[in-house]
């Protein structure tokens, strides 16, 4: 899936956005604030990526139909 990529890009933004915002602080506060902001950048990006993929205009039907395995034809 597409959006997985706005996933990380998410955690890598806002981490590294969160390492620089605190960069005055001491090692400690980093070590506890920065999960959190990682795991908020995650839904960020999945946010974004969800949007600049098209994927709200999907129908919840032809998402279901996306996820079923392909018919395999086998010839002998």
């Amino acid at each position: 899936v597409v959006a997985h990529n706005g996933v990380w890009a998410g955690v890598a933004v806002s981490t590294l956005v969160g390492h620089y915002s605190l960069r005055r602080y001491d090692y400690k506060t980093k070590l506890i604030l920065l999960p959190f902001i990682a795991y908020g950048g995650s839904w960020l990006g999945r946010f974004l990526a969800n949007g600049l993929t098209g994927r709200w205009s999907e129908w919840g039907r032809d998402r279901a139909l996306g996820e079923l395995p392909p018919k395999a034809y086998f010839e002998k």
